[in-house]
């Protein structure tokens, strides 16, 4: 290998793992701190409605794929404050308890009146 194919594979040797850092810390940095909740652009917030009374019973910042179970870390009260893991679950809107786990199809993408 002459002198300036061994720089261009050094350089590019060393992008690579620039790169690779940076996507590690992208990463990390979401997994730690999440998105920021002040940023309309990537911040959307789903409902559950309540199939009893049409209302949210509470919100979630991520849509759980079908069949996925609702994580208490992904959902806030109709107030805000978060869900305690282990909590029993109510609706919001009317204070019914759930019995079962709640239906993907009831989650809508939600916007806040102003």
């Amino acid at each position: 290998m002459t002198d300036t194919q061994s720089e261009i594979v050094t350089i590019l040797f060393i992008v690579g793992i620039v790169l690779l850092f940076a996507a590690l810390a992208e990463y990390l940095a979401e997994k730690y701190f999440g998105k920021d909740k002040n940023d309309k652009e990537d911040y959307k917030k789903y409902a559950y409605i309540h199939p009893e009374c049409g209302k949210p019973a509470f919100f979630l910042t991520e849509r759980p794929k079908y069949g996925e179970r609702t994580d208490s870390k992904k959902a806030t009260h109709l107030d805000g404050s978060p869900i305690k893991h282990g909590e029993l679950m109510k609706c919001g809107s009317c204070g019914e308890i759930f019995i079962g786990m709640p239906m993907t199809k009831n989650i809508v993408e939600w916007e806040d009146e102003k």
